[in-house]
């Protein structure tokens, strides 16, 4: 990193120029957390924070299996983590006596991570000091994943991208195109018998001649598309938790009574998650 950046590619030194505002100092503190929690990251909790994000790159990715792309992606983490962690040792230790002394600019980004009572880069992986309470002591909430247990509910945020349909399984995976379409046309009768707070035995299903209706296919293309759906959130999930998600966790089949969204599933709506 340092190797290859020189001080004269930016407008302010990225080791030791002044930070003026709080959004800067901010921002290069939660970049440096989030990059040194990356140099030690294992598969399974890379997967339980980054799991929706890891499900569209491995969608780009279709010649390789799934594991592959999640290895790769782990490894390129590591990298860059071991690459901030050495940088910042280094900056540790050549400027090590100033850094005791106090005499780097406060609001620089070693001052502000290195130079907490001359700790080291592993200072900031613990909460900071109160006369630093400017600088948030966790990531923003919208970087952490859900740790989820093997009976835990699902977490579901069902939204809408470019006027398409996508919907969001918390630590697992996105679902979007043909993926998403029957699990969205079932939202509303789920929601509306949660709301009149019917026991999980009588949420209702919906037929699937009727799904297949408010899909403009044909009840095999439904059929077709809910098993894909199960099938892509059960293979993210074994990553994760090491052993396929129950068919019945995500979207109930009854026959003749049709499918509906698991009783048990905890929904969100795209401003809440």
């Amino acid at each position: 990193m340092k190797k290859h950046d020189f001080e004269t590619d930016y407008a302010t030194d990225i080791l030791y120029g002044p930070r003026e505002t709080a959004g800067s100092q901010t921002m290069a503190v939660e970049w440096t957390r989030h990059a040194l929690s990356m140099a030690t990251v294992e598969l399974c909790s890379f997967m339980v924070k980054f799991g929706a994000e890891f499900a569209r790159i491995a969608e780009g990715h279709p010649e390789q299996s799934k594991q592959a792309v999640l290895e790769q992606c782990v490894a390129m983490h590591v990298r860059h983590g071991k690459s901030v962690e050495q940088v910042l040792n280094e900056a540790n230790i050549e400027h090590l006596p100033k850094i005791l002394r106090g005499e780097l600019c406060a609001t620089s980004l070693v001052a502000l991570v290195v130079g907490r009572q001359g700790a080291g880069v592993g200072a900031l992986l613990a909460p900071a000091p109160a006369a630093a309470s400017r600088i948030p002591d966790t990531a923003p909430e919208d970087e952490t994943d859900l740790v989820m247990n093997g009976d835990d509910p699902l977490h579901v945020t069902f939204a809408r991208e470019d006027g398409h349909p996508v919907v969001k399984i918390r630590g697992l995976c996105v679902l979007s195109g043909h993926l998403a379409r029957a699990p969205t046309a079932l939202k509303p009768t789920f929601l509306e018998d949660l709301q009149n707070r019917l026991r999980p035995d009588d949420h209702r299903y919906v037929a699937t001649g009727t799904l297949a209706t408010m899909l403009q296919t044909d009840k095999n293309v439904v059929r077709q598309q809910v098993k894909r759906c199960r099938k892509t959130l059960s293979e993210n999930y074994e990553m994760v938790h090491g052993e396929p998600l129950a068919a019945d966790r995500f979207i109930q089949t009854k026959s003749p009574k049709g499918y509906r969204l698991a009783p048990s599933i905890k929904p969100f709506d795209e401003c809440e998650s």
